[in-house]
């Protein structure tokens, strides 16, 4: 089921300490909640319209993710290279490029296969978690959530 947006900004309000609950929000309401379970492979967005992706770690040391929806897989992500900080996502049969979009600040960018940057997502500030995603082009909800959980989880040290 696609749901596409298009240019937009969405905030990424976190709350929770150790299971953190990540709320995506748009002028318009609220788009959905990931919820984020310490020490899970699984991890869990439901849309406002009751509809639920799950994303999961297939391997930690790789950087491997998946991301299903009702029993199947719809999309999946892995490093570039070993010491690359680039990740390659395969979604809806095409492949998107997450980078950072510089070398010293923590913004990242979602670019499709030709380079046209789609999302770019950035932190909300220093003394607030969470984040600013701000669609430059037309973008799957579900890819949406993918690129934010694949960002969150590396500026959070996590294994991403």
């Amino acid at each position: 089921m696609n749901q596409d947006w298009t240019t937009d900004e969405v905030e990424a309000i976190v709350s929770g300490f150790l299971t953190t609950r990540h709320s995506l929000q748009t002028a318009t309401g609220i788009m959905g909640e990931l919820t984020l379970l310490p020490l899970r492979s699984n991890d869990v967005f439901r849309f406002a319209s009751g509809r639920e992706l799950v994303v999961k770690r297939k391997s930690w040391w790789r950087g491997w993710h998946e991301l299903w929806e009702n029993g199947g897989i719809s999309g999946s992500a892995r490093p570039r290279g070993f010491f690359r900080r680039e990740t390659i996502i395969q979604f809806g049969g095409e492949e998107f490029t997450l980078k950072p979009a510089g070398f010293w600040n923590r913004n990242w960018c979602l670019a499709d296969s030709a380079g046209t940057m789609l999302l770019e997502i950035r932190p909300r500030d220093m003394f607030c978690r969470g984040a600013w995603l701000t669609i430059l082009g037309t973008v799957d909800a579900a890819l949406l959530v993918f690129a934010y959980y694949l960002v969150y989880t590396r500026w959070n040290n996590e294994p991403a």
